[in-house]
């Protein structure tokens, strides 16, 4: 299996040094899972674009410092790919920047969050369990760094978790139990 990973922002020069950017950390996370995942990397903050959602058997929207309401030149062509890997029934994970751009391209909002800032570790709960979470806990906690949130659900969004600061901190789209696309706000690499 092929991911592609859209890479949405640039970690500080810091952790990068450390830990690498966020296509190596995805790399990481998922290749210990599975070996044999392929992956290619489309840095869309640098200006690349995808050329076609079958490029990949899945695609992954990694996290970003931008907003997805900023004026970039990047931003609405990715909106407009991620509604044509939705349409083509491609597979989509959004993490961070990637669950707010994914929910904002199919209709949801996203704003800067009245809670301000939510950093380090948060507390979330699941508030649905579709059959593939069936072994996942009730309560989890995963590190978080944003102020930006999805405000408004798109139509056939369903809420997996929410946080007592991010009610829509993990969706799923279309049937919960077979989804097309999901994403987390939080970041799990």
């Amino acid at each position: 299996m092929k991911i592609g990973i859209l890479e949405t922002g640039e970690v500080h020069p810091d952790l990068r040094a450390r830990h690498g950017d966020y296509p190596a950390m995805f790399r990481r996370l998922l290749g210990d899972a599975d070996p044999a995942l392929e992956f290619a990397t489309v840095s869309v903050v640098s200006g690349e674009r995808p050329a076609t959602p079958g490029q990949a058997d899945a695609w992954l929207v990694t996290g970003s410092r931008h907003g997805v309401y900023d004026d970039l030149p990047w931003i609405a062509p990715l909106k407009a790919f991620l509604r044509d890997c939705v349409a083509a029934r491609i597979p989509v994970v959004g993490i961070c920047f990637g669950h707010q751009i994914l929910a904002e391209a199919l209709g949801g909002e996203v704003v800067k969050s009245d809670r301000g800032w939510g950093l380090g570790v948060q507390d979330y709960d699941l508030v649905a369990r579709p059959r593939w979470m069936a072994d996942a806990p009730d309560h989890f906690s995963v590190s978080a760094l944003h102020q930006d949130q999805v405000t408004t659900l798109p139509e056939g969004a369903t809420v997996l978790a929410r946080s007592a600061h991010c009610d829509y901190a993990a969706l799923a789209y279309g049937d919960p139990e077979a989804p097309y696309a999901i994403s987390l706000q939080p970041h799990p690499e």
